[in-house]
């Protein structure tokens, strides 16, 4: 009678409680490592701009927290002013403020983006080409229309009396006055309107990583009471006890050490970024290295996941056939007389 209310307590506190527990041990080994976001935003080729977007799309970018400058242009002109490796290099570094943040090395999350080499590109060669696009991309409208370049705004279209080449000089006589208007650098806070909630307040320091260690180790904790309160309610003698805890515990883990092998052969076995099919025709077609990147990018977070469920339940599964191999070798007369 002592097996029933033992196996209870393992399926419906037991197991849940561990395989919960091991599982969140598994995603915490890769989850807050700033290495593993690094490796993913390091490759530019991600930052690229789609191919087939035409010159007719337009992509209207407005500054937080400074509303006279206002640009819409095509992606294709976008392009000369931001190069990937320049939108790399932003979000890898906001991805270092988030995690100065996290890892309690920041009292203040506030990230920032770096406009200066915007504001000397539209100053340099990348500002000719620019204007040059943009005069190019410019919907065409009645040969009467105004061609009026506002402080912080450019035209958004280009009268039929006035040349490509006219428009792109224009636009680039008025470039400097546009790039000091753009600030040397904006919050991100203010874009997602968490400025007044951040600005002049110095928060305490925040290390999840820690807090999420506490709070595993607390869950398992509750897990390994239950655990051995099972172990001692359905076993009579050391021997048996040892075997409850045993087979208890490699349940959860091989659960969780057959999802880190399936993930990580997934991610092995997962053809390269470089096999990815072109899209359809009529899609927006990405250029095949940011197809790519993407692909190699999931693969990449298949497998660091993956072996870290898989080197969590391999550990689980160590101990309990520990548990399991005392067990065995313990004489049968100890057994008994226990």
């Amino acid at each position: 009678m002592r097996s029933f209310p033992a196996a209870l307590i393992v399926v419906l506190l037991v197991f849940p409680l561990f395989l919960a527990g091991f599982l969140v041990v598994g995603v915490s080994t890769w989850v807050l490592d700033r290495g593993f976001y690094a490796s993913i935003l390091s490759d530019a080729r991600l930052y690229q701009v789609p191919d087939g977007l035409s010159a007719a799309t337009r992509v209207t970018v407005d500054l937080p927290g400074n509303s006279r400058v206002s640009l819409r242009v095509s992606p294709r002109a976008l392009k000369e002013i931001l190069p990937p490796e320049y939108v790399r290099n932003q979000a890898l570094g906001v991805l270092g403020s988030v995690f100065d943040f996290v890892e309690g090395k920041s009292p203040v999350f506030d990230p920032l983006i770096d406009l200066g080499p915007i504001r000397r590109a539209l100053a340099g060669p990348e500002g000719k080409r620019f204007s040059r696009v943009v005069a190019e991309d410019l919907p065409v409208g009645p040969a009467g229309d105004s061609f009026v370049i506002r402080p912080g705004r450019l035209p958004e279209s280009r009268p039929s009396s006035i040349t490509v080449e006219r428009a792109a000089d224009l636009i680039q006589a008025a470039l400097p006055a546009f790039a000091r208007g753009i600030p040397l650098r904006i919050r991100l806070t203010d874009a997602f309107g968490w400025g007044e909630v951040v600005r002049g307040r110095e928060w305490m320091a925040f290390p999840v990583l820690r807090a999420l260690i506490i709070a595993d180790s607390i869950f398992l904790f509750v897990a390994c009471a239950f655990w051995v309160a099972a172990a001692f309610l359905g076993g009579s003698d050391t021997r048996r006890r040892l075997q409850w805890m045993g087979w208890s515990l490699l349940a959860p883990a091989a659960v969780v050490f057959l999802i880190g092998f399936l993930t990580t052969i997934a991610g092995f076995a997962a053809p390269g970024g470089a096999g990815v099919p072109a899209p359809a025709e009529g899609m927006m077609r990405f250029s095949p290295a940011f197809l790519a990147a993407v692909y190699d990018a999931a693969r990449f977070v298949m497998k660091r996941a993956g072996i870290g469920f898989l080197v969590t339940g391999a550990v689980a599964a160590g101990v309990s056939m520990a548990l399991l191999g005392v067990s065995w070798s313990m004489p049968q007369e100890r057994r008994q007389a226990a």
